[in-house]
């Protein structure tokens, strides 16, 4: 929980005795950087990492958008075979046609970045983007995937105490991984 995107890729490592899992980012970029200043591991590269593990199938990013997604790194992660749905997108579908065109492993990781909110409501991030989902959309898309898929495991991350204004940001974040948790656990 917390703590920058690059946690992500050493917890899959640690899946790394189950095979075929898939992974949905809910992220503003996808964080597919091979090297950033000369570094294989920071939190613009965990997707990129993550895509290199032998046991992970699949990589759906929803809610990118902004201008920090090179080109380079669409390209890659587009070669790489990662399913894109963006903020865009997932805001004029409803959760339940988004979700739908997703075709999901049986088991599945869930890595939430806190910027995939709009900053209006998360500003405590330090990469924030404007036209992020809202708390409602991001829940209604959360609560159809544990109906699909066994959820093995989530993180919450991105989530900057110094930036946040009146622990908004951190206050949404708890709620994420509540409403989460009780989703997964409802579809036991």
């Amino acid at each position: 929980m917390g703590g920058d995107h690059s946690i992500t890729y050493p917890i899959l490592q640690s899946y790394r005795e189950k095979d075929n899992i898939g992974i949905l980012q809910l992220d503003a970029h996808l964080d597919f950087k091979d090297h950033n200043y000369g570094l294989k591991y920071t939190n613009s590269s965990p997707m990129k990492r993550v895509s290199e593990l032998n046991n992970v199938k699949q990589i759906t990013s929803i809610g990118i958008r902004g201008i920090r997604t090179s080109e380079v790194d669409l390209k890659d992660a587009l070669s790489n075979n990662v399913h894109i749905i963006t903020a865009k997108q997932a805001k004029q579908e409803k959760a339940s046609s988004v979700i739908d065109n997703i075709n999901f492993h049986k088991k599945t990781y869930i890595t939430i970045d806190i910027d995939v909110l709009d900053p209006s409501i998360a500003p405590g991030t330090g990469s924030p983007e404007p036209g992020g989902l809202s708390f409602l959309e991001l829940m209604s898309i959360l609560e159809i995937v544990p109906k699909k898929t066994e959820i093995i495991g989530f993180d919450l991350v991105e989530v900057n105490p110094q930036l946040d204004t009146a622990n908004i940001t951190s206050l949404i974040g708890c709620n994420i991984i509540i409403e989460l948790l009780g989703f997964i656990f409802e579809n036991k």
